[in-house]
């Protein structure tokens, strides 16, 4: 079940970073006889900036910035390879995040665009962007959006006219759909992870003999993992505008995401893929623990710990000190005073449980 449900957030990961940019917005007001969106940007007590947004097609997504000191960098060793216009107002002041052919020539080739663009800026937005459906100036402060901003905003969905006629080719952008594909996997590796988190969360009884082990071998798998994918994102997107930001953006997220999900497919992998035959041992128990853990707002919980009171019989295996289990065993085991192991030694020769039973009380590891 558990393997089903990390699978789903794997694919609801997937699906969330493709369609996320795709609600459509509702008409907020009018602005000279053209009607425009709001979104509102809000802390805790009032709204501190605003989105606005007028309807412009275009073949794909566009965002334009303030070039920054990273921007910069990248172009220099060549990851990044950004659209210069000849204009140097606007190239030294705004990064251009499209690869469409279509766009590009119409930004190098309209200096009312540009001039509309770098005026947005002025304004203090954080960016100028496109959506397919939507031309938004984002971050602009203020509760309301002002007479200058919207006349801003007209301008630059003017000026964007000649995007709306370009044919919507789908692989005309030669870096878009690797980079969605890339940024999909990605966020499909970290749903995959919070699925195993909230496994662990959830079930913290030991399935692994040695869960150390299975731990140290899964982060040793996520770093290797780790280098060959940023590697691998590094050198499809090389050349592209959007490129370091891909990058960037999938090195943070399976840095926070593939230790977990490393070491999880490693403990699935080592279980599924396991078709030794088993070991079947009875361990003699010494006491059961019963741990409290404290969480937020004075919430508790608590775990059970089988401490095993000297070898197993028949010994086959060097078996920890203590073994992690669900409440229902610790009390028969205890009770019991010993405890029937059936063991398995893994694909990957990472020894785990594959039963524990004790007084009629049986767990099976979970699937």
């Amino acid at each position: 079940m558990w393997l089903l449900i990390r699978l789903v957030l794997a694919v609801i990961g997937f699906a969330v970073r493709q369609w996320r940019r795709r609600s459509p917005p509702a008409v907020h007001g009018h602005h000279l006889g053209e009607g425009y969106y709001l979104q509102e940007h809000r802390d805790k007590k009032r709204v501190t900036a605003v989105t606005i947004g007028m309807a412009a097609p275009s073949p794909t997504w566009v965002r334009m910035h303030a070039e920054s000191k990273l921007d910069r960098f990248f172009k220099r060793v060549g990851v990044a390879n950004e659209l210069q216009t000849g204009d140097a107002r606007f190239d030294d002041r705004v990064y251009l995040t499209c690869d469409h052919p279509a766009v590009t020539e119409l930004v190098a080739a309209s200096p009312d665009l540009r001039a509309a663009v770098v005026a947005a800026l002025d304004l203090g937005a954080s960016s100028v962007r496109y959506d397919g459906a939507t031309v938004w100036i984002d971050q602009l402060s203020g509760s309301e959006p002002t007479d200058e901003q919207l006349d801003a905003l007209l301008r630059l969905q003017r000026a964007s006219a000649p995007i709306e006629h370009t044919p919507r080719r789908w692989f005309a952008d030669p870096f878009l759909w690797k980079a969605l594909l890339i940024e999909g996997v990605v966020w499909a590796m970290f749903g995959y992870a919070v699925g195993a988190f909230a496994e662990v969360v959830i079930h913290r009884e030991d399935v692994h003999v040695y869960p150390g082990q299975v731990i140290a071998t899964g982060l040793g798998v996520a770093a290797v993992a780790l280098l060959a994918l940023v590697g691998v994102t590094w050198l499809v997107l090389r050349g592209s505008s959007r490129g370091h930001r891909v990058l960037i953006e999938s090195a943070v997220v399976l840095t926070l995401g593939l230790p977990v999900a490393s070491i999880q497919v490693l403990g699935d992998t080592n279980r599924a893929l396991d078709d030794a035959p088993a070991v079947r041992l009875t361990a003699p128990i010494d006491r059961c623990e019963v741990r409290e853990h404290r969480g937020k707002r004075g919430s508790k919980s608590y775990s059970y710990h089988l401490w095993l009171g000297g070898r197993p019989t028949p010994d086959r295996f060097d078996l920890p000190s203590q073994i992690q289990v669900v409440h229902e065993l610790c009390n028969a085991a205890e009770a019991r005073r010993e405890v029937e192991l059936v063991i398995k030694p893994g694909r990957w020769g990472l020894p785990w449980y594959q039963e524990i039973s004790a007084a009629g009380v049986r767990w099976a590891a979970p699937s």
